[in-house]
């Protein structure tokens, strides 16, 4: 994979970063590689980072030359030297086992959110508890495995666009 570093104020929408210039879990971020999709990403990554590294491949948008440039005439010297391990969090149970208590989960909280968005549009009150106890579920169930709410995630039909979002 092809790497460029750039600079936080050279950053644009639709760049992919695949790299920062410290540890993930150092950050707010959730994912370990992402295409930015918005200004406050930028202003994110600029509280955290002094630059990054943008993968022009799954990049939408074109990089800047002056970064592409930049990077290919650093001494190595210039770059600090971060060392660190990363280790894989192994998963807590296996897919096949996740999967049937992730589609339960996945349903149950679709059921749920469908009726928040109509008490909301009926004006009337949220079950803070009820909520709260279905996003623990959800999260319980990413502890377990996140490859099998993940998949659901991402096989589920667009009819059900605004529901689905707020889930994921």
């Amino acid at each position: 994979m092809m790497k460029v570093m750039v600079e936080i104020k050279d950053l644009k929408k639709g760049m992919y970063v695949s790299e920062l210039d410290r540890p993930w879990l150092e950050t707010p971020f959730l994912f370990q590689g992402f295409r930015i999709t918005n200004m406050q990403e930028i202003e994110q990554l600029g509280d955290t980072c002094s630059y990054v590294y943008v993968d022009p491949e799954k990049s939408v948008v074109p990089l800047p030359q002056k970064s592409a440039a930049a990077v290919s005439h650093l001494p190595k010297t210039s770059q600090p030297e971060i060392k660190r391990q990363r280790f894989a969090i192994p998963y807590q149970v296996e897919f096949e086992q996740e999967f049937p208590k992730a589609k339960h989960i996945y349903q149950h909280a679709t059921k749920k959110m469908d009726k928040i968005i109509n008490d909301t549009r009926s004006g009337c009150s949220l079950n803070a508890q009820e909520i709260k106890s279905t996003v623990v579920a959800i999260a319980d169930s990413v502890i377990r495995n996140p490859d099998a709410l993940m998949l659901l995630s991402a096989l589920e039909t667009k009819d059900e666009q605004s529901v689905t979002h707020s889930i994921n």
